[in-house]
């Protein structure tokens, strides 16, 4: 999770693949998708791989094409819509790990 200013958002990677090809975007979810980088992936080479170029700072490009790639993604669902499913389970699992936590630190300051 990354904190902006008292916002809490929850990152993410989508990943569009085209035959052997992909392009990966990092986003973070806030109210609303925020895009922080795209980067194309040739054919034969992964994501993490530290001599792919990890593309530009996204707000950096021109706001047409930023607008294009937002509006590329919404055309796959990934929009706003999501960013509030994403945090909002985030936000649960969150919870629940938490319980489990706390039952576990009982259950073994408990034991003799």
């Amino acid at each position: 999770m990354e904190d902006m200013g008292g916002e809490t958002g929850v990152n993410f990677d989508v990943t569009i693949t085209k035959g052997n090809e992909k392009i990966v975007f990092n986003c973070i979810a806030y109210q609303q998708i925020q895009i922080e980088n795209v980067q194309f992936v040739p054919a034969g080479k992964e994501s993490g791989d530290k001599e792919l170029y990890g593309g530009p700072i996204f707000e950096d490009l021109d706001e047409a094409l930023q607008e294009a790639m937002a509006a590329y993604l919404a055309d796959r669902k990934v929009d706003d819509e999501l960013c509030y499913f994403i945090a909002a389970y985030s936000t649960n699992k969150e919870q629940k790990e938490y319980v489990n936590w706390l039952n576990s630190v009982m259950n073994f300051v408990e034991k003799k």
